[in-house]
């Protein structure tokens, strides 16, 4: 399988992860609709893990756990600057 396309796949399995622990820890119940968000910014770490990683020509541990903290990253980032925007 393509390097490029596994980096992908881990970005977004990055992003749904967190997503996911997200809504563990709020205790609330599970709503679909404010999920679609963390499928939306999954993809949008999927992109920046092909920009930042689109060269790779091999995997290695190190990109594959760059990928996965990469679409973590976004996933948290995206939900604080939600968070922050809301509350004014």
């Amino acid at each position: 399988m393509d390097p490029q396309m596994v980096l992908l796949l881990l970005a977004v399995l990055g992003g749904l992860g967190a997503g996911t622990i997200g809504y563990f820890e709020s205790n609330e119940v599970f709503n679909p609709r404010k999920f679609v968000g963390t499928i939306y910014r999954s993809g949008i770490s999927a992109l920046v893990a092909f920009l930042s990683f689109g060269n790779a020509s091999e995997l290695t541990v190190g990109l594959c756990v760059m990928a996965l903290l990469a679409g973590a990253g976004v996933d948290y980032t995206v939900n604080t600057a939600e968070k922050l925007v809301s509350k004014e």
